[in-house]
């Protein structure tokens, strides 16, 4: 009985103090006369680190993307992130990021680095962020960003 009692009370304590997160967060926003969308998936089982990928698209793309990263996280459980944040520009170019496009990223990237600051997430720097970032210019270039099969 004691064996049961021990066990019992073992299974409560992992129960409620566990962190297991699956989210979604999107929104239309405006900045000056140019409007992106922003998406942020997270998919969490007990990690404190939770990396992150910051994915950027064109709007057009973006719906199609944004339907992507679960059905992904479905079939593919095991990441290499927890955190997907994708950011869709109109009409980007990634061989030439324009003023306006560069002033939308800061603006992401700020609002990022806020929501792990607010959540007590380890601390990422802009450029920490930007280097582990993919353009992503088709919805078959997901793939190539996140873990999945391509048959």
């Amino acid at each position: 009985m004691r064996a049961i009692f021990i066990f019992s009370t073992f299974i409560l304590v992992i129960n409620c103090y566990s962190q297991n997160i699956i989210s979604e967060i999107s929104g239309i926003n405006k900045i000056g006369d140019r409007l992106y969308s922003s998406y942020h998936y997270a998919n969490s089982s007990y990690s404190y680190s939770r990396p992150l990928l910051l994915l950027i698209t064109n709007r057009n793309n973006f719906n199609e993307i944004q339907n992507k990263i679960p059905l992904i996280y479905a079939s593919h459980p095991k990441q290499n992130y927890t955190d997907i944040y994708l950011l869709g520009l109109e009409n980007v170019n990634n061989r030439n990021i324009s003023i306006a496009d560069s002033i939308i990223i800061d603006t992401f990237l700020e609002s990022i680095l806020q929501y792990r600051a607010c959540n007590n997430l380890p601390k990422y720097s802009t450029e920490k962020i930007l280097s582990q970032s993919e353009f992503i210019e088709q919805e078959s270039d997901l793939c190539r960003a996140l873990l999945c099969r391509t048959s």
